[in-house]
């Protein structure tokens, strides 16, 4: 009954019946680790924001979402040999923007197929966000927003940034971990993802354009400069945008989730 109220606002209403299969089993499968793993220690499983999985309550259900939870009744995804089996995070965004990314851009992941990435991705061309235009961001504007993620470490930067370095990348350019280096010539070192959602806390970038960390990142003066973007979100498992144009090409719920999951 939960599902119902996620598919909905996951989703677009008039998209096919398979990726709503699909998703359907994703955020089944999301909400079982979570109950399994942070549930355990607080006193909710998930929350209802794009942090957590965006939930509408019983105003968001629809049948189209109800249909999908029903075909996939009590299915979920595991990893792991026959009678060893064990639920894993199965993170999803809406537009991985060419490649699927492996779960290291944004956690500490254990290293199991279903979470490696590199999956070459074309499908999501359809998004509005599969391309997008250069996002810049003043320094002084970045430094606040590290300051308010980071207080501690933002302390030893000497009051503001000098420049942002990349300090290592996927194997197809999407940065990893990023050196923010301060006037002082001190540095930090956070990763790409945690940097883009600290200036999306701060409004840093000022025309909310900063869609992933699927960039190239470029010191230009007075400003930290975001270009060639491609996708929209962490990019991590199941892109939604490519299982829609899978879904239309005649794709099954369980094809596209071994594509976005593979070896689960």
């Amino acid at each position: 009954s939960y599902l119902a109220g996620v598919l909905s606002k996951e989703l677009y209403p008039n998209w096919e019946t398979e990726t709503y299969r699909t998703q359907a089993i994703a955020a089944r499968s999301f909400a079982l680790y979570q109950r399994d793993t942070f549930g355990k220690t607080h006193q909710y499983d998930l929350g209802s924001t794009v942090a957590s999985q965006v939930y509408g309550g019983v105003d968001g259900e629809t049948d189209r979402s109800r249909d999908a939870i029903r075909a996939t009744w009590a299915q979920v995804l595991v990893v792991g040999a026959p009678g060893r089996e064990r639920s894993f995070l199965t993170q999803y965004s809406s537009t991985c923007g060419g490649y699927v990314n492996g779960a290291a851009v944004i956690r500490d992941a254990s290293k199991i197929e279903p979470l490696l990435g590199g999956q070459a991705c074309n499908d999501c061309s359809g998004s509005s966000k599969y391309r997008w235009p250069t996002a810049r961001v003043r320094k002084t504007d970045l430094y606040h927003a590290v300051r308010a993620t980071y207080p501690g470490p933002a302390a030893t930067l000497g009051g503001g940034v000098k420049t942002v370095l990349v300090k290592s990348t996927t194997p197809y350019g999407r940065a990893m971990w990023v050196a923010i280096v301060g006037v002082n010539n001190q540095s930090i070192t956070i990763r790409a993802e945690d940097l883009r959602l600290a200036i999306i806390r701060a409004d840093a970038d000022k025309d909310g354009t900063l869609y992933s960390m699927n960039c190239t990142i470029t010191d230009t003066g007075s400003t930290i400069t975001f270009s060639n973007g491609r996708g929209f979100g962490h990019g991590v498992g199941l892109c939604q945008w490519g299982a829609q144009s899978k879904a239309k090409r005649g794709w099954s719920h369980e094809q596209i989730l071994q594509f976005y999951y593979p070896g689960s």
